[in-house]
Order: structure tokens, then C-alpha cells, then sequence
């Protein structure tokens, strides 16, 4: 029955909207089965109830809905059905203990873990379930989706003489689809194929298919086309059948600078499109808390109107009419803006009858991946368009069919079948396919065995992953070099001669050593085989010329050759070899007998069976002026380059395009960032700031710090969130820069906190901003890891409610049980010790992310620091305070350790303290750790009549701890210690930093110790100690 053609459009539709129903019926009757006909623990354990729960807050979010939380009462990890957009019913046990439901149904807007948010349909519901004990939630079947394409199929149906009606006999009829004259454009970055379907797309007047296999490219057609097509209309609609396809096409076209609303539950879009999405784009409109008010005051109006009698409840009724009417105001003014700045209008088939688009007429629709949607879920969507476009693969799985009958019957033939079927013409066959992601068990010479090692080792497990998998480093194989040219230090050679004789050696029973004696007319050198004997003594011949490579080596004073690769002279073509590759292996991959050639053997095979040229993915104007290859030619010749310039041009263009696509990446996500979440506006400067800066400043500030004081005050005031990375270097004033900013803060009425990486320095930060503010009424507290107890409870406390306002301490601070009545400003010192994740977790602490200050000591040049922090701008203090010194630094050799340790203790001598750094690799953790302390047993030889401590990343926290706090109390005047120290102590009274083998230190490493001293108003030290 699914195969018989198509005889009329509405017996067709008749039949889907027939099988449609016995689909509904099918899954209203599971659903049934497994909630009416189940007990409470079956259904727990079904996913569909939960029981026990509890409400708590409830709230009105911005489209005006009330939504109440309801968790778990007890913390269960069974498995539930739960998520958003699915309807609910709560329910509840009378006095007989029997199970009563509640009058009403309501929808979930949001669960994680043991919480969920509903949104009630009316305020008396939220007084049932908030007056109730013994509560329990569970799943409701109500069909809102299926009830919206019975709405669609019937409309479909019931048109006349309208376009609606004329799309329908022309996708489903026998009446021909018209294309418009155009004039083809050229796309040079898209091939033939789907240049060709971007061009039908935009001709045809009513439907349009782009067709292809898995990897020929159909989502970047599809994105391609809706951009033209925008060229030519204002606005589309885009849609899928999953949000996660709708994400995917609506990423696709925000990179190309789309501006694309998207329709949708925040809760089910992906964190990169979520700043997108109306509600979100709702709540940002400036109009936005004006209608909020509005709002709020309508609520409170009318619980307080029939409280009132005569001319007060008459004038309050005009006020709440008043209101009424300012809100719908707003609520249009604000939808109409959104709609009418979109170019793209993206949601799910389903959701294109959200109440957001009633009404709404697109001249082009826009389907992706309609071989997995309903032919009913179309039509929602078509109901709204002039002309359609679909893309996908029918050949790929159907859509999900619960009921067989239903399947049986057709329900699962697609509409992109139909059109494919019975309308040719309008199909786009995309015919190159691109897509890597075949399996690399599948490529000659891998197998299943080899697969687990390419993967497990590698990482590698598709074609597109072992293309990626570049070599280390190249052999020239066009040169042949004489045997009395060689030595044993010489990396990989090859040489042209022939085997004068062999011989082998028993090393055991099991074991031969076979050695051939190779001559190229100079002299003799010896070729060595361990394994594989009985192949070498077989096929290598005595007297035929061969090339050998390999790397040599001496043994007995002579050259040898161990495991060389011989090739057949008279076969090789030197000059067609180039340059060698070479790839990194692991000892595991050894053991098995994959080697770099085995890997080089693979790569050659794969890259043999690329016939057409890998696609493009920079467009000509950024390639054409830099003069870079194309990344088909780079990916060719990074593996097999034939000369020295081979190699570099392809490096160039591939470390170009990853570094172009970091870059580009983190300005998106910067762009994103600032879209997304509006900034607390600290509109005015206050007491305490005023304060401060007239009585309690000790010192007048540097040029360089009024100046970055200026781009703060910009960036708190502008309505975004600040995400400044301060840079400057130790002892320039980052730390009071950052308290002013904090002051501000709190003149606004916030709190504010500052994060350090460790528990020292953030007691110190705190004794320094109680130094700063003493005699000011500002109340500063510690939370680290020692602040427990009475002592902690208070704190936390003090930051529910407000009392607390400057909070100092280290990771402590993004712990969940942390919340702070009114957060505004944080500042991170020391960035590269907090990755995204923590930052992220400090943004949660508000209702609106805080504006963010990152201090770091690095000095990094502003192009890298993009790279590095690209979401963040960036403010340099390049001057020091009047009086401060800048360190000076000193490079001395081993031999010269005396007069260094000389200097060290005249220094001493003069009070002051000094750091001795001792290298950590981490390939041999144990080693460095002994020769930090026979190093340190050295320099208590070395000083005698000094105390010294020792610090390194094996020791305790708490003995570490310990340590650190005799160096910083002054008890010891020498800390000798690994890089534990790099960040994280404050000793201004430290005027020497000795850092030994100094070339086994990353320059940011180098930076971060020269910052530990410097810190105070004497001349600093930083010596780099290297052997030669």
C-alpha cells in the first residue's frame, strides 16, 4: 500500500490523516497502559511519575506564564521521561487513601536532576498544589502535537482556490511546478552539483528538492541557498524536524552573519543558540522592564481590587485598564521589532504553530532533514509559505512509526519521497560526496585489529581522522648519500650499493641476529635485522642493487644500518619520493608492528582513493591575496610534499585555517556572549568610592591606572557585561584598581568578591583591601577551605542577605551552597588558574551574570592575548608606581653559582628574602623531586647560618601550606621550590628569584616567577641560570 502511486492529492492526504489517528490512538493507549493501569512505584519505575514532591518558588517569566518549581522529595536516580514541552497532571492521596488528580494539566518548561519547572495555566492551580502535602506529578497524554497536524491536514484539505490549495496539487497533483527565468549565479567555493541546486532553489515558484547521500554537502547547499534567497526577500522561515537540526542550520547561518530568531523553549535549544531565541531576545528589549512593571503592577492591582469598594474600586479599574493597555503595547511594540529585525525565522515543523507566528506569512520555507519528518508535520509548517524548499535523504531511516499498522499503511513515506517520486524535475542531485566519517576499519589495511589501535592510541577512527593525523617531520628521500660521508649522529639517510654477503649470529634458541654486508663502491657498512630474519635472508638478494634507508648508527667502528628499509633500485624513482614522512606511533602500536611507515602505507592508500578534490573551506578573497594553497593541495601535500617548500607552503595554510577558525570561533563567542546576557548598570559613583578616593587613597594614581580606571567605568555603565582581562606587571596597582571597581559596585548597590588561586594569597589580598579600607564601613570577609564552623555559617549568611559586601577567597567561592543576595562585580586574579567552566560558575551565582575583572601579571602581546582570551577586552597598566623599581633581570651560567650565591646572601644580609626555583618535567615527575632535594640538602651546606624552606607539589597541602607561611611571616629567608609558587605568594620583603635550568621553563612559566618578587620598594632579582 506505501509503494502504490499517488491518484489524488486528497485521498492521499485522507489516507495519512486516517493512519495519523491510529498512530495517536496507538500511543494514547501505551501511555494509558503504563500510567491508569500502573500503581505509583510501577510508574516511578516506568519514568512516568515522581512521588513524593514538593512545590516551592513560583514565578511569572517573561511571556507572562506562571511557573512554579516542584522537586523530588527524594533524591532517586531512576531513569524518567521528563522534559520540556510534555504535558503533566499532578495528583494527590484523601483521607481514604485513595489517588485524587488535580483539575488541570499543565506543561514542563524545564527538569534537571530532581527539579522541575511547570507552567500552571492559571493562579488557582498554583494555590491547589501549594496548599497540599502528599503531592506527586506525573506525564499526561493531551496530543497537543497531534491535534496540531490534524488541524494541518484538514486545512490542506479543505483549501479552495487559494495557494495553500495550488501548493497542494502541484507537491501531490499532476499540475506542472514552474520555474522563474534567472540568471545563474556562480558560487566558486561550492561544485558543480550544488551550485546547480543553489540556482534551482532560487527559480523555482513553488518546490524544490536538494537531494544527496550522506556528505555531499546538502546543509551547506541548503545555508547557501538561504543566503541568495535572502538577497532576494526579507525574511524566511527554516525548519526541521528536531531542535537539534534546527540548532545545526541556525548556527550554520549565524556564522555567515544572519541574523536568525529562534523559535523555541529556551530549555531544548544548545547553549550557542540560546541568546537567540525569543524569549531571551524578549527579556534583553530595552522596552523589556518597563513591560515587566507594568506587569507586576497589574497582579498586584487586581488581588487588591476586590478588596475595594465605590470610587476607589472605579479608580483602580481604570488604572488596571490603563495598564492592561500599556502592557499590550509593549508586548506588540517588542514583537513586532524582533520579527521585523530577523532575517530568519528558525523552529521545529511543530512549532511553527507557536502562538509567536500566528498570523505569519513567509514567502520561502525552508525544510532540513525532511527525510525524518512526518508528512503532517510538513504541512504545519507549508500552511505559512508561498513555496517550498526540502532537503535530505529519503534513502536514510524514516521517521519513527510506534504503531505497525500505521507504518504498514504509509505513515512513514516521507513527503520528500512523494515530491522525489512524482516530481523529478524539481530535484537537486548532489553527486560529490565529501564526508570522512567512514569508519577506518574500512580502509585496506586496517582491519578490526588495527582499528582498536588507531583508535585506542591515536584517537583515530574515520577517514577524516587519520587525513587530519599529520606527520612530525620529513625525510629527504631524493638524496643519496656515500657510505664514507656517514656518521652515527646523522638523522635519516639513504644510500645505493649492493649486498656483498650475509651473516647470522644465535643470540638463543629463539633468537638469530642476521647481518648483511652492504657496499656502495667507498666503502662497507652493515645492515642489521632482530626480526624478521628468515623474510630479509629470503628476499633481499646478494649482488642486486638496492636503495637503503635509515638511520645510522656505529657499532664495532663501523657503519650499521638497524632494520633499514631496502627498496629495488631499478624500480625506485627518486625524484618522485620528496620528502618522507613521519608520524608519531606509541611502544603499544610498536609492540603490534605498526610503525610510522605502516601509518605513512595507510595514509598514501586513503589519499589514493580521494578522486575529487577535498572541499574548500576559506573563500578566494582571504585565499587569493595571501597566496595560500588550497586545502585540498595542503592536505595532499602535508602527507606527501616533494620538496622543503611543499611542506611549508601546506603548514602555512593549514596552521592559518586553525588559527583563523580559533580566532573567528572566540569572536563569535564573544559577540554571542555580549548578546546574550545584559550588564547590571552601575549608573553612579557614590559615598564609598568618593570616600575613598578623597581620604583613604594613599597614594595618587598613575597615569596608566586612571586611565584603565575609565575603561571600567565605561564598560559597568553601557548596559553589557564587562569581561576585562587587567593586565599589568607586578607591583603597577592591579590590585587597587580592582577595589575601586568593587567600590563602585557597592555603590550601586551590589556585592562583589575577588577569587585567588590560592589560600595565602587570597589572605592576603584580604589584609591588603582591609589596610585600603580601614575605618570605612564596609564589611569584608574570608571563605577559603580553613574558614569553617560558626565562622563560615556567618559568612554565608552575611551573603544571603546582603550584610556582606566584599567577599575574598579562592575556589571556595563557585561552590553551590555559596549565594549571594545581590552580586555585581568579580574579580579573578591569576586567569590561567580558572578555565571557562569556573568562570561559568561564577556568572550563575546572580540572577544577571556579574561583570567579570581577570587580573594576570603575564605580559602577553594583544594579537595572542585574543587568541588566549578572546571573549575578553583588554586593559594594559604599562606604568609603574613613582618609587617602584623595575626588576632587573640577569643571566648566569652554572659556573658561576658562587658569585650568584654570594649575591644572594648579601642581599639577605640587607634583610631582605629570596626564592631558588628548581625545575619539574613531567615525564620524569620522581627524578625532579630528588633533585629538588639533593638540591636543597646542597644549599644548606652552601648556608650554613640561614634558615631555609621547602616547597614542592609532593608535599601535603597542609605541610605546603605550612612552609609557605614560615617564608611569608619572614621565619625563613630562602624558599627553594619547584613551581608551586608560579602563582600565589605575596612577599614584598623577596628581592631575588634564582631560576636554575632555566630553558626547561615555558615563557609564561618565566614570566609568572619573575612576578613573585619586585613587590616591594627595594631593586629586584630575577636570574635565569642555564649549563651552557
Amino acid at each position: 500500500m506505501a509503494n502504490e502511486p499517488i491518484t489524488s492529492p486528497l485521498i492521499d492526504l485522507l489516507r495519512q490523516y486516517k493512519l495519523l489517528q491510529e498512530e495517536f490512538e496507538f500511543e494514547k493507549e501505551t501511555f494509558y497502559q503504563q500510567t491508569q493501569r500502573a500503581g505509583i512505584p510501577k510508574r516511578i519505575q516506568q519514568g512516568v511519575c515522581w512521588y513524593p514532591v514538593s512545590a516551592h518558588r513560583s514565578y511569572y517569566n517573561s511571556l507572562n506564564q506562571l511557573v512554579i518549581e516542584v522537586k523530588r522529595d527524594e533524591n532517586d536516580d531512576t531513569d524518567h521521561n521528563f522534559e520540556y514541552g510534555r504535558p503533566v497532571c499532578f495528583f494527590r492521596f484523601d483521607a481514604t487513601g485513595n489517588l485524587r488528580y488535580f483539575n488541570f494539566s499543565a506543561t514542563i518548561s524545564y527538569v534537571h536532576e530532581n527539579t522541575m519547572l511547570v507552567v500552571l495555566p492559571n493562579s488557582n492551580s498554583l494555590l491547589d498544589i501549594q496548599g497540599t502535602k502528599d503531592l506527586g506529578v506525573q506525564l499526561y497524554f493531551d496530543g497537543t502535537s497531534y491535534k496540531t497536524m490534524f488541524s494541518a491536514l484538514k486545512e490542506v484539505m479543505e483549501a479552495k482556490n487559494n495557494r495553500l490549495a495550488h501548493l497542494r496539487e502541484v507537491i501531490l497533483g499532476n499540475e506542472m511546478a514552474e520555474q522563474r527565468q534567472l540568471q545563474p549565479i556562480h558560487l566558486t567555493w561550492l561544485n558543480r552539483s550544488q551550485e546547480q541546486a543553489v540556482n534551482r532553489v532560487l527559480a523555482t515558484k513553488e518546490v524544490a528538492v536538494v537531494h544527496g547521500p550522506p556528505g555531499t554537502g546538502k546543509t551547506t547547499t541548503l545555508v547557501e541557498s538561504v543566503y541568495e534567497t535572502l538577497r532576494r526577500e526579507n525574511q524566511v522561515l527554516v525548519c526541521a524536524q528536531s531542535n537539534t537540526a534546527v540548532d545545526w542550520i541556525a548556527e550554520k547561518l549565524l556564522d555567515r552573519g544572519v541574523n536568525v530568531l529562534r523559535i523555541g523553549n529556551p530549555t531544548r535549544v544548545n547553549d550557542k543558540m540560546l541568546s537567540f531565541t525569543y524569549e531571551r531576545k524578549f527579556e534583553s528589549h530595552p522596552a523589556y522592564p518597563a513591560l515587566r512593571a507594568a506587569r507586576a503592577s497589574i497582579r498586584e492591582l487586581s488581588g487588591r481590587l476586590k478588596r475595594l469598594k465605590g470610587a476607589k474600586r472605579e479608580s483602580s479599574r481604570r488604572m488596571l485598564h490603563e495598564l492592561r493597555d500599556q502592557a499590550i503595547k509593549l508586548e506588540i511594540k517588542i514583537d513586532a521589532q524582533l520579527f521585523g529585525e530577523a532575517r530568519v525565522i528558525a523552529c521545529t515543523l511543530v512549532g511553527s504553530a507557536n502562538k509567536q507566528l500566528n498570523g505569519k506569512m513567509f514567502s520561502t520555507l525552508f525544510i532540513d532533514e525532511a527525510a525524518q519528518a512526518l508528512e503532517a508535520a510538513c504541512w504545519i509548517a507549508i500552511s505559512k509559505a508561498y513555496r517550498v524548499i526540502l532537503a535530505g535523504d529519503h534513502c536514510q531511516l524514516p521517521p519513527t512509526i510506534k504503531c505497525y499498522e500505521a507504518a504498514k499503511g504509509g505513515l512513514d513515506r516521507t513527503l520528500l519521497q512523494k515530491i522525489i517520486q512524482r516530481k523529478p524535475e524539481t530535484v537537486s542531485m548532489l553527486e560529490t560526496q565529501y564526508r570522512m566519517h567512514e569508519d577506518i576499519m574500512y580502509l585496506p589495511g586496517v582491519g578490526p585489529r588495527r582499528k582498536d589501535l588507531l583508535n585506542n592510541e591515536l584517537g583515530v577512527a574515520t577517514y577524516g581522522d587519520l587525513l587530519e593525523y599529520f606527520p612530525y617531520k620529513y625525510v629527504d628521500r631524493t638524496k643519496i648519500y656515500r657510505i664514507s660521508e656517514l656518521t652515527g649522529d646523522m638523522p635519516f639517510v639513504q644510500i645505493k650499493g649492493h649486498i656483498l654477503s650475509f651473516e647470522s649470529h644465535e643470540l638463543s634458541p629463539r633468537k638469530k641476529r642476521l647481518v648483511a654486508h652492504f657496499t656502495d663502491g667507498t666503502t662497507i657498512c652493515d645492515l642489521v635485522w632482530f626480526n624478521g630474519v628468515s623474510y630479509a635472508a629470503k628476499t633481499y638478494l646478494i649482488g642486486k642493487e638496492y636503495v637503503v634507508f635509515g638511520k645510522p648508527g656505529v657499532y664495532n667502528g663501523r657503519i650499521q644500518f638497524t632494520h633499514p628499509d631496502l627498496d629495488d633500485a631499478s624500480q625506485l624513482q627518486l625524484n618522485d619520493m620528496g620528502m618522507q614522512p613521519y608520524y608519531v606511533t606509541t611502544e603499544r602500536m610498536k609492540k603490534a608492528g605498526v610503525t610510522s611507515r605502516s601509518v605513512e602505507k595507510l595514509t598514501k592508500t586513503l589519499i589514493g582513493k580521494l578522486s575529487q578534490p577535498l572541499p574548500e573551506t576559506l573563500p578566494p578573497y582571504i585565499t587569493g591575496p595571501l597566496h595560500l594553497i588550497s586545502r585540498d593541495e595542503a592536505l595532499r601535500k602535508i602527507h606527501y610534499p616533494k620538496t622543503v617548500e611543499d611542506t611549508q607552503r601546506a603548514r602555512l595554510r593549514l596552521k592559518f585555517e586553525e588559527l583563523f577558525y580559533v580566532q573567528l570561533n572566540i569572536l563569535r563567542y564573544a559577540s554571542d556572549h555580549r548578546r546574550k546576557y545584559r550588564g547590571y548598570v552601575f549608573g553612579k559613583i557614590g559615598d564609598r568610592f568618593n570616600g575613598f578616593y578623597a581620604h583613604h587613597l594613599p597614594f595618587a594614581l598613575t597615569n596608566a591606572q586612571k586611565r584603565v580606571m575609565h575603561e571600567i567605568r565605561e564598560d559597568v555603565r553601557s548596559g553589557r557585561q564587562m569581561n576585562r582581562l587587567l593586565q599589568g606587571d607586578v607591583g603597577s596597582g592591579k590590585t587597587l584598581v580592582a577595589l575601586m571597581a568593587m567600590l563602585i559596585a557597592l555603590d550601586n548597590g551590589f556585592q562583589a568578591c575577588i577569587m585567588a588561586p590560592t589560600e595565602i594569597l587570597a589572605e592576603q589580598h584580604l589584609q591588603t583591601i582591609q589596610a585600603f579600607l580601614q575605618g570605612m564601613e564596609v564589611r569584608c570577609e574570608l571563605l577559603t577551605g580553613i574558614v569553617k564552623g560558626k565562622q563560615r555559617k556567618a559568612v554565608l549568611e552575611g551573603l544571603a542577605d546582603g550584610s556582606v559586601d566584599i567577599l575574598v577567597g579562592t575556589h571556595a567561592v563557585i561552590e553551590e551552597t555559596v549565594q549571594f543576595c545581590r552580586l555585581g562585580l568579580a574579580v579573578v586574579d591569576e586567569q590561567h588558574r580558572f578555565g571557562v567552566a569556573q568562570r561559568a560558575k561564577l556568572w550563575a551565582k546572580s540572577s544577571n551574570p556579574p561583570h567579570i575583572l581577570v587580573m594576570t601579571a603575564t605580559p602577553i602581546p594583544r594579537t595572542l592575548a585574543m587568541t588566549i582570551y578572546g571573549d575578553l577586552d583588554v586593559s594594559v597598566i604599562d606604568e609603574l608606581p613613582p618609587g617602584r623599581k623595575p626588576i632587573v633581570t640577569l643571566h648566569k651560567y652554572d659556573n658561576q653559582l658562587t658569585s650568584l650565591y654570594q649575591g644572594i646572601r648579601k642581599q639577605i644580609q640587607q634583610g631582605r628574602q629570596a626564592y631558588i626555583v628548581f625545575p619539574v618535567i613531567k615525564e620524569s615527575e620522581k627524578k625532579d623531586l630528588k633533585d629538588l632535594e639533593s638540591g636543597f640538602e646542597a644549599l644548606k651546606e652552601v648556608f650554613p647560618d640561614l634558615r631555609l624552606s621547602r616547597v614542592h607539589g609532593k608535599m601535603k597541602s597542609k605541610e605546603k601550606e605550612e612552609e609557605m607561611r614560615r617564608f611569608v611571616s619572614g621565619e625563613t629567608q630562602i624558599l627553594v621550590a619547584t613551581t608551586v609558587i608560579e602563582v600565589g605568594v605575596n612577599v614584598p620583603n623577596a628581592s631575588v628569584m634564582v631560576i636554575l635550568d632555566v630553558q626547561r621553563f615555558g615563557l609564561s612559566q618565566l614570566h609568572q616567577l619573575r612576578g613573585r618578587v619586585g613587590r616591594g620598594a627595594k631593586q629586584s632579582f630575577c636570574i635565569l641560570v642555564t649549563k651552557y
